[in-house]
């Protein structure tokens, strides 16, 4: 059993044996879909290591050890918080029993769940059989609801829901030992309010409803990916219950705000999953232009076009979950790429262009899906072609179609320019963002070139996604290349007003 709620009256029996409470076989076995596993743990602890101290005498690390999950603890707690004890006072026996307790005063550094906002929290636990504080120390705490004849309180599940904050010599960070693995504070404390963040996301998803945004809708694939909140918000894979809902779905694109109802759904991966019950369609994202266009066409039944084929030729859209979850680009569609072996793809950004061995997997409820075969396993399924970090900071000049991003949805940048650079090989094309990073000035200039070889078609332009381009609208850039970070969209083309060219 895991303890919750603590039954006051009992627990003085339990206690003797708290040592091995909730502990099973089953417990040993990792789960990987815990929340647990976002935390971004540290090495795990050498004692070859000579790290004076690596944890502090007084942390019993067997305590943290205990199988309950984080997601558990959290939803059991009334209040979690870290804090500073500042006061710990024995007080008398409960009037008609033999129950000793203590009283603790913390001044509150950090409210994470059910303190709103308090300088300082007092309780009361049991004495000296649940362990106590020590003053002018540092903790973390998951409390249980105070009982309602005794007011005591305790950790949940005893020394699980505790946790003591330390720093190391000459180190700055604080950390905690959660599982026995020593963790950074800053780390922990984010992965608990992220869980709590969830936990709430998907009580909205079976009441009233999530909100958010549609990042892909592509009806050919029946791919449906949502945005939680806004654009920067956690993607979720949809999966429609039934017809209705897949119609529905259809009908939305990108950016589009939409209201979710269903439930998360364990598929055995990293990528999260909603069954949508019901969608109730917003406002739809049309950027205001004055020019005719017509949407780029895709690849008509691409899982048939896919049977059979053992090798592609793509680009790396996105790396999910430390490279676990990889998308591609082929040929205008964004497709889902299972990865057996991380090591695989340690290495790779975003816009690389990759040669990959593939298996098809067609689901009957999804997108297809890809998936790396090697003939050794030895020799990685993924050769890389060209790499963006290999470009980093170098000096390249691209010939190609000049692109137009408008303002997306809770973005700070009102518009974009790119340059699309097409392997004339592959066929691949990868979209370089234009600007100048130094000049404010130059950057105006760089709009005045390019905003002028647009405005002199009226029609013709494509749509691809959220961006347009002119066939015959083409440009010459030279320029430095920049990705600032690994899962970055579009790489920067760090270049000056007279490094640009429209090609006649």
């Amino acid at each position: 059993m895991r303890i919750g709620t603590l039954q006051w009256t009992t627990l003085t029996a339990a206690l003797i044996g708290a040592s091995t409470i909730g502990y099973s076989q089953d417990s040993k076995k990792e789960d990987k879909n815990s929340s647990t596993l976002e935390v971004k743990l540290q090495k795990p602890i050498n004692k070859q290591e000579n790290l004076k101290p690596v944890i502090p005498q007084n942390i019993n690390v067997q305590a943290h050890t205990l199988p309950v999950k984080l997601e558990e603890m959290i939803a059991d707690s009334d209040r979690i918080f870290s804090g500073i004890c500042t006061k710990a006072t024995k007080i008398d026996e409960i009037p008609g029993t033999k129950i000793r307790t203590e009283q603790f005063t913390f001044k509150a550094i950090e409210g994470i769940k059910g303190i709103d906002g308090k300088k300082e929290v007092d309780f009361k636990q049991f004495y000296p059989l649940v362990q106590g504080y020590e003053v002018g120390k540092k903790y973390i705490l998951f409390l249980s609801p105070n009982s309602k004849s005794s007011g005591l309180t305790a950790p949940i599940g005893l020394e699980q829901g505790r946790f003591d904050v330390y720093k190391k010599d000459g180190k700055e960070d604080e950390y905690v030992v959660y599982k026995g693995v020593e963790t950074k504070y800053k780390e922990f404390v984010k992965t608990v309010r992220s869980v709590i963040k969830n936990s709430e996301f998907e009580d909205s998803l079976k009441t009233k409803g999530a909100k958010g945004l549609i990042h892909a809708s592509v009806p050919e694939t029946d791919m449906f990916v949502f945005t939680a909140g806004n654009i920067f918000g956690e993607h979720y894979s949809l999966i429609p219950k039934n017809n209705d809902v897949k119609t529905k779905l259809q009908n939305t694109t990108r950016h589009q705000a939409v209201t979710i109802f269903g439930t998360v759904v364990d598929k055995g991966t990293l990528q999260k999953h909603i069954l949508v019950t019901n969608i109730e369609p917003g406002e739809k994202w049309e950027p205001k232009v004055k020019f005719g266009y017509k949407d780029q066409g895709r690849i008509p039944e691409l899982a048939k076009h896919l049977q059979g084929k053992k090798e592609i030729v793509a680009s790396v859209h996105a790396l999910l979950h430390g490279g676990e979850v990889l998308v591609v680009n082929y040929k205008g569609h964004n497709i889902p790429v299972y990865v057996e072996d991380p090591k695989w793809t340690k290495d790779l950004w975003s816009n690389d262009r990759l040669k990959l061995q593939i298996e098809l997997q067609d689901h009957a409820k999804g997108p297809p899906h890809l998936y790396l075969r090697s003939e050794k396993k030895e020799v990685s399924p993924i050769r890389v072609l060209e790499s963006m970090s290999a470009l980093q900071g170098k000096e390249k000049k691209v010939e190609g179609a000049l692109v137009w991003f408008p303002k997306s949805p809770g973005s700070d940048v009102q518009e974009l320019w790119g340059i699309e650079d097409k392997d004339p090989v592959s066929g691949i094309s990868r979209v370089y963002a234009l600007f100048n990073l130094s000049d404010e000035n130059e950057l105006k200039k760089i709009d005045s070139v390019l905003r002028d070889a647009w405005n002199k078609k009226q029609d013709g332009f494509i749509r691809q996604s959220s961006s347009f381009y002119h066939p015959e609208i083409r440009i010459s850039v030279e320029g430095t290349i920049n990705q600032f970070f690994r899962n970055q969209r579009n790489p920067v083309i760090d270049v000056e007003a007279k490094n640009i060219k429209v090609l006649p």
